[in-house]
């Protein structure tokens, strides 16, 4: 946007004014601060170190791992991501209304996606393993920066207990 004339500024503000308008249904939208993962760049890189053989490459190329990392779990680098989120009431506990519901979702979403496309936005459902991730920065920021969760499949965490 920081490359955009004015008339071009002007003209995508007004186009997304008019999708917010298109909403027939009440919407959220977050911007998150969250860290950079940089786990799939440093292993190419680290597979590029096991391969070469001049020393010098090598050294130059293991600092460069090590100064990766570094960056990766500290604060000097992040991202910030736009998230757009949405309800959907499930009227009643019955198999029926929760179809209803899904139904009403997927339609909202793609009505939601397709508006962002029109603006030339990238948009994309978050699958579960991202919704973990993020939920894990809103609620440990500094452990997901040094440890994100790489699975989607969590662990029981509270085991045994009474019913009261």
């Amino acid at each position: 946007m920081q490359l955009m004339s004015d008339e071009e500024l002007e003209e995508m503000f007004e186009e997304y004014e008019v999708f917010l308008k298109s909403l027939s249904f009440p919407i959220q939208e977050q911007i998150i601060s969250q860290p950079v993962d940089l786990k799939v760049y440093i292993d190419s890189q680290t597979s590029i170190y096991a391969k070469t053989s001049n020393d010098k490459r090598k050294e130059l190329l293991a600092s460069y791992i090590d100064y990766s990392k570094q960056i990766e779990t500290s604060n000097q680098i992040m991202q910030r991501k736009r998230y757009i989120v949405f309800s959907v009431p499930v009227k009643q506990q019955t198999n029926k209304a929760f179809e209803i519901a899904k139904k009403t979702a997927f339609t909202n979403e793609n009505h939601i996606i397709n508006g962002l496309l029109s603006l030339k936005l990238l948009a994309r459902p978050l699958n579960n393993l991202q919704l973990l991730r993020l939920l894990h920065v809103l609620f440990d920021y500094e452990t997901a920066q040094l440890s994100p969760i790489q699975s989607d499949t969590i662990k029981e965490i509270i085991t045994g207990g009474t019913e009261v």
